[in-house]
């Protein structure tokens, strides 16, 4: 999730104003320190963790305190309580090395997994996602060998925000829910600060993967849990949630009103957050850009690019705030702009290779890195031209000339390639069908019973053949209990036979039964993109026409406009 920097930046905020603050009690505290027991002075640090200064005294008198008595376990504690309130990467780090090598030898249900899990939690503040993902993967190995069953799942947690961040967004959400519903099984909803972040990470997952009525119910939840104990952090998260919702559902000038209330409070609170600021600028630009307010839609836009080449960190979700750029200063005519935004692109992207290519599936983009460095020559090169023109007359007649030749020849390129893609979409027959047959039926050998295997390629079939995939809320849990099977299976034999996740088969499915009714029911070319999209079970015309040109390579207007030309 994109605001859980938030609780580290915090502790750099009020690091300066607490030391001066708290100054006369550093003097004080040391003497009656001595007499508290290892619980007295535990329960003192997590009383004061929010104020380092003070945390800091009480960790250190736990840590002498245990080297005395030489307990080793107890010198861990020490060291990890010190880990937590640093705002040094380098020295928490430190002292999560420490706990390994005086622990590795002899484990218990803390350590040393809970250096590995500090380990995990800094790397990930820091933007080193492949890290962070590899000590989380070590610290649950070890929660699990113990039979540390919270740490566990919150460490499975963990993993599940990687996850999200990484663009894996079916996974995460899957992991979200499994952890909530461990707190409500094992009844730790009173657990808030655990509770109250595993319905904002659900509300989150299932507007990112457009289950918004879903998405909907747990912000309402999360709302009413977090007035409850008075959290103010998740409780304006959860309105950040809300608005994408709102936008997701193409409410957006509700959207607009409730991600402005939430940056409102994000600057009031945590002004250095400037990326979390961005991830709401985002929306609110897009959603202006949707209602055709195209000056709001590019300042915001041109707000997120600010905070990016301000940062070394990066979310794939963040992307298309290029694509809509470059193409509005293409419009425009405004060479110095795209260039400028072109180079923002790349530079965004080289983030993105870095931090993302072990564990990140592939992105899609509106466009190629490769093609972007060819545009980008051309239009510096360009400029280079127009300079040496003595003549003002001269030069505005050269970029005239250059740009209208770019725009006939990508505009003529473009269509073109449509124009096969679309010829290559009516060749397509019944000969498909025989052929994905076939390859349904060829023989892999997979962990699924050869019975089970054969009745769930049966029950397959049978489900294509009667549209289920056209149902809106058709999701694997579901479609498992109508087949009389479990996710697990079916996942196998999906990923295994039709070669794809369940998701991308069921748009696959919806967007071919789309473009069969298209070219056979002229009516139905009569409707409106939404409406074709609610038919083919999308649940709005952004999601449809996406995946309709992932799978096509065309738009669905482009598809219905050369069928009426026939």
């Amino acid at each position: 999730m994109k605001n859980c920097r938030v609780y580290a930046t915090n502790r750099l905020l009020c690091y300066s104003i607490i030391f001066f603050l708290n100054f006369n009690f550093v003097l004080i505290a040391q003497d009656s320190l001595k007499t508290k027991s290892f619980e007295q002075l535990k329960e003192k640090f997590y009383q004061n963790e929010n104020d380092s200064i003070r945390a800091n005294i009480y960790a250190k008198a736990y840590l002498k305190k245990a080297k005395k008595v030489k307990d080793t376990f107890k010198i861990a504690d020490g060291f990890l309580f010190l880990a937590r309130i640093q705002t040094s990467e380098t020295i928490a780090l430190q002292y999560a090395d420490s706990i390994i090598a005086i622990t590795k030898t002899r484990i218990n249900k803390r350590h040393p997994g809970s250096a590995y899990a500090i380990k995990g939690n800094y790397h990930f503040y820091e933007g080193n996602y492949i890290e962070a993902f590899n000590e989380y993967l070590t610290a649950s190995k070890y929660a699990k060998k113990t039979g540390n069953k919270l740490r566990y799942a919150i460490l499975k947690f963990n993993i599940a925000i990687l996850k999200d961040e990484l663009g894996e967004k079916e996974e995460a959400l899957e992991l979200y829910k499994e952890f909530v519903n461990y707190l409500i099984v094992n009844k730790l909803t009173n657990k808030h600060s655990l509770y109250n972040r595993g319905l904002y990470a659900l509300s989150d997952g299932y507007n990112q993967n457009q289950k918004l009525d879903s998405a909907a119910i747990y912000i309402n939840k999360g709302i009413i849990e977090t007035l409850k104990v008075k959290d103010s952090v998740i409780y304006n998260l959860l309105v950040y949630q809300s608005g994408i919702n709102l936008y997701f559902k193409e409410k957006y000038y509700q959207a607009i009103d409730s991600l402005n209330k939430a940056k409102a409070y994000l600057i009031k609170t945590n002004p250095i957050d400037t990326m979390g600021i961005a991830m709401h600028d985002y929306y609110i630009g897009k959603s202006w850009y949707q209602l055709n307010n195209i000056p709001k839609g590019i300042y915001h836009l041109k707000k997120v690019d600010t905070v990016l080449n301000q940062s070394n960190s990066f979310s794939p979700e963040l992307i298309d705030t290029y694509s809509v750029l470059i193409d509005h200063y293409k419009s425009k005519n405004d060479t110095k702009n795209q260039i400028k935004y072109i180079e923002s692109f790349l530079r965004s992207d080289s983030i993105l290779k870095s931090n993302y290519k072990v564990l990140s599936k592939k992105i899609a983009r509106e466009y190629e890195t490769k093609d972007l460095i060819e545009e980008k020559e051309k239009l510096i090169a360009s400029l280079e031209k127009q300079n040496s023109k003595v003549s003002t007359q001269n030069i505005v007649i050269s970029i005239l000339l250059i740009l209208s030749l770019l725009g006939v020849g990508y505009y003529y390129y473009r269509q073109q390639l449509y124009k096969k893609r679309f010829a290559k979409l009516l060749e397509k027959n019944s000969n498909n069908k025989e052929q994905d047959k076939l390859k349904t039926q060829k023989s892999y050998e997979i962990e699924v019973p050869d019975e089970i295997r054969k009745r769930i390629l049966n029950d397959l079939e049978s489900f294509e053949r009667n549209y289920g995939f056209l149902n809106p809320k058709i999701s694997i849990s579901e479609l498992s209990k109508e087949l009389n099977t479990n996710s697990k299976y079916l996942s196998i034999i999906i990923n295994t036979y039709k070669q794809k996740g369940f998701k991308n088969y069921i748009n696959q499915l919806r967007i071919v039964h789309s473009i069969n009714r298209l070219k056979e029911e002229p009516k139905h070319r009569k409707y409106t993109i939404k409406a074709i999209a609610r038919e083919a079970g999308f649940n709005n015309s952004e999601v449809f026409s996406k995946s309709f040109y992932k799978i096509t390579g065309i738009y669905p207007s482009y598809f219905i406009k050369q069928l009426e030309k026939r």
